[in-house]
C-alpha cells in the first residue's frame, strides 16, 4: 500500500484519486487476504475472482436500494464522512462521503439528519436531509462546496454513498 501511495504521488495524482485507489485495493484485500500485492504488477484477469467481487458489489447495491425504498420522509439517518483538512486551501475541513462499498465501523465524522424529501433525480437514490446534529464534525466543515451547519438542508445520493440507518 505504501509503495502504491508513493508511485501515485510521484505521478502527481490528486490526493482524492490516491485515496480512492487505495480504498479499492483495501476492498480487494478484505475479501482476498491471500492475494499477494505483487500479483497486481502485471494484470492478468482472473475471471472467478472478478466475478465474485462483481457479485458482492451487486448484492450490496441491491441491499442499498432496498434500504432507500424503506426510508420515509421524517426518518432519521446518520451519514458518515471521512475528513480532509485544508484540501481547498481555506483552512477548513472538507467532508468526503464514504462509498457504499466501504466496510468500516469507525468514522471521522457523522452527520445526523432528518429526511425531508426523496427522489430519483439523475438516476440516483437522493435523500434531501436537514441536519439535526453534527457529531464528531469540526466546525466550518464543507460538503459539496457548502458549509454544513445544524439546520442546513443538503442532498445525499445513497446510490453511491453510505447511509447508516441503525
Amino acid at each position: 500500500m505504501e509503495k502504491a501511495n508513493q508511485y501515485l504521488s510521484i505521478g502527481h495524482y490528486s490526493p482524492q484519486t490516491i485515496r480512492n485507489y487505495l480504498a479499492e485495493l483495501r476492498f480487494i484485500f478484505v475479501y482476498y487476504p491471500d492475494v499477494d500485492p505483487v500479483d497486481f504488477t502485471e494484470f492478468e484477469p482472473k475471471k472467478p475472482i472478478l466475478d465474485s467481487i462483481r457479485k458482492e458489489m451487486i448484492k450490496q447495491q441491491k441491499q442499498n436500494k432496498i434500504t432507500f425504498d424503506s426510508l420515509k420522509v421524517g426518518d432519521k439517518v446518520r451519514i458518515p464522512f471521512s475528513t480532509e483538512y485544508n484540501s481547498d486551501g481555506t483552512h477548513r475541513t472538507t467532508l468526503i462521503a464514504y462509498s457504499i462499498f466501504a466496510y468500516k465501523s469507525k468514522y471521522d465524522c457523522i452527520i445526523e439528519a432528518v429526511i425531508t424529501d426523496k427522489n430519483h433525480n439523475n438516476n440516483g437514490y437522493n435523500l434531501v436531509c436537514k441536519i439535526t446534529s453534527d457529531n464528531l464534525c469540526k466546525p466550518e466543515s464543507i460538503y459539496n462546496g457548502k458549509t454544513m451547519k445544524i439546520g442546513d438542508v443538503f442532498v445525499h445520493n445513497m446510490k453511491y454513498f453510505k447511509v447508516l440507518t441503525e
